[in-house]
């Protein structure tokens, strides 16, 4: 299969307005084989999901709801793969022929800009933050700019000479 070596990195705090915390670390400093892993631990428990959203560990104080999500990783694990597709699923491309069939049918995609709005928001939000050094800022904060980065700058930011 096709390789790249990849150095990625990105951790971030986000408060809710309930006042939760979520602590996110995406990591990628590897020769990754394309092999999906993500892992998202909470105060009760703990996911682990790998290639096309499979079910590797949970960990949940409720046996009912540990059998529920076992039970509907075994439906998801007889699905039909998408032909000439093996790395990370089949997401993208379903999400691209699901797009495709809205406008052709006239009606609104599965996932619309909208429902997408609160990701982006969070990812532009941690680009702003960044760009202040880490200070922490509100989703959506006014007078955002993406941060324009220089080669000078980065070559400094790295210690290089």
């Amino acid at each position: 299969g096709a390789h790249i070596e990849c150095e990625d990195s990105a951790r971030l705090r986000v408060r809710l307005a309930s006042g939760t915390v979520a602590e996110i670390a995406c990591d990628n400093d590897l020769v990754t084989d394309w092999h999906a892993r993500i892992r998202i631990e909470a105060e009760r428990g703990a996911v682990t999901l790998g290639d096309g959203g499979a079910l590797i560990e949970f960990e949940h104080p409720s046996a009912v709801l540990r059998s529920e999500l076992a039970a509907l990783d075994g439906i998801r694990s007889e699905s039909v793969r998408l032909p000439g597709k093996s790395e990370y699923g089949d997401h993208h491309a379903l999400q691209i022929a699901d797009c495709i069939g809205a406008i052709l049918a006239g009606r609104p995609p599965a996932v619309t800009i909208a429902d997408a709005a609160p990701s982006i928001r969070t990812v532009l939000a941690a680009y702003h933050s960044a760009a202040l050094g880490g200070d922490e800022v509100a989703l959506g904060a006014a007078g955002y700019r993406h941060p324009v980065i220089t080669a000078s700058a980065a070559t400094a930011a790295q210690g290089a000479p």
